[in-house]
C-alpha cells in the first residue's frame, strides 16, 4: 500500500518520550489530558491551538510522578478534577487549577497501569495494576480500598466503567482475557462448583484474544457491546455477552451519561 504522510489537524508539543495515557474531558470542551514516560501529565486546550502552523503548546504541566505515567482520566462530575497513575506505584488525584496534587496514594505493591472514574457516583473510581488486581476506591475514604477484584493472571492494563450500568465495569489484562465485573455481586454466596470459575462478582470472561489486551472500549449506544484489541496480531474484536448472562443486570440498568445529559436539556417550544 502507498504510504501517505500524516497531515494532522494539530500537533501537541510538550512530551519528550512516548505516551500511553490520553483522555478527553466530557465536561469541558477541548480539554485533553495526556501522560507519558517523561513523567509528565499535560493538559491541553485544543481550542487555543495555532491553526496557522497546526501546533499547540501545553496549557499546563503537572510534574509529580517519579516514573513514567501510564494512564490519566478525568472525573465525570467535577470538570476540574482528574487522576493519574504510573510506574512509580502512585495514584495521584488532581485539581488542574492547583500546582500540587489533592491526594497521593502510595504503598501500592506494584506499578499502576489504569484508572477510571464512575459515570454514576462522584466518589467512586477504580485502578488496575501490575499485581493482577483491580482496586475499588472511595474518594471520601482513601486510607483503604473498598474491594479488590482478583481474577486476572497477569498485569491489568485497562479498566473502564460501563456507560449504562452503575455496578458494571471491565478490565483487560496481559493474560489475554477481558473480564466484566459486577460490584453488586461482591460477597454473594456461590456454589462450590461455580467458585472454581472465579468470584461471584466475575460476571463474564472474554477469552477470544491470543495476545496481551492493551485497550478496549464500551459502546456508548448499545448495552454490553465491546471492542477490544490485542498487541501482537493487530486484531480488533467486537463482541457482546449473551443476553442470558446480562439479563439480571437489566433490572438495575441506568441511563447513560449521554442520556442523562439529554434529559436535562430544555425542550424547544
Amino acid at each position: 500500500a502507498e504510504y501517505t504522510t500524516p497531515n494532522p489537524e494539530l500537533r501537541l508539543q510538550g512530551h519528550s518520550k512516548e505516551g500511553y495515557g490520553i483522555n478527553w474531558s466530557t465536561l469541558k470542551e477541548g480539554y485533553l489530558l495526556s501522560g507519558a514516560q517523561d513523567q509528565k501529565v499535560i493538559l491541553w486546550d485544543i481550542q487555543s491551538g495555532n491553526k496557522a502552523d497546526k501546533s499547540m503548546q501545553p496549557l499546563r504541566e503537572f510534574n509529580y510522578h517519579e516514573d513514567g505515567v501510564e494512564d490519566v482520566a478525568w472525573h465525570k462530575f467535577n470538570e476540574n478534577s482528574f487522576g493519574s497513575v504510573g510506574n512509580d506505584k502512585k495514584i495521584i488525584l488532581w485539581d488542574h487549577r492547583k500546582s500540587q496534587p489533592t491526594h497521593i496514594l502510595t504503598g501500592n505493591p506494584s506499578q499502576m497501569y489504569a484508572i477510571d472514574f464512575s459515570p454514576f457516583d462522584e466518589n467512586i473510581f477504580i485502578t488496575g495494576s501490575g499485581d493482577k488486581t483491580v482496586e475499588l476506591w472511595d474518594i471520601r475514604q482513601l486510607d483503604k480500598r473498598m474491594h479488590t477484584f482478583d481474577g486476572h493472571n497477569d498485569e491489568v492494563m485497562k479498566v473502564e466503567f460501563s456507560p449504562f450500568n452503575k455496578s458494571i465495569f471491565a478490565s483487560a489484562s496481559s493474560d489475554r482475557r477481558l473480564i466484566i465485573w459486577d460490584i453488586n455481586k461482591v460477597g454473594e454466596e456461590i456454589r462450590e462448583e461455580d467458585a472454581r470459575d472465579g468470584a461471584a462478582e466475575m460476571l463474564f470472561v472474554h477469552s477470544g484474544h491470543r495476545a496481551k489486551i492493551p485497550d478496549f472500549n464500551w459502546n456508548s449506544h448499545e448495552r454490553f457491546l465491546c471492542a477490544s484489541v490485542e498487541e501482537e496480531s493487530n486484531i480488533l474484536q467486537i463482541w457482546q455477552m449473551a443476553e442470558a448472562v446480562y439479563q439480571d443486570c437489566l433490572l438495575y440498568t441506568s441511563p447513560s451519561p449521554r442520556d442523562r445529559q439529554k434529559s436535562r436539556m430544555p425542550s424547544s417550544a
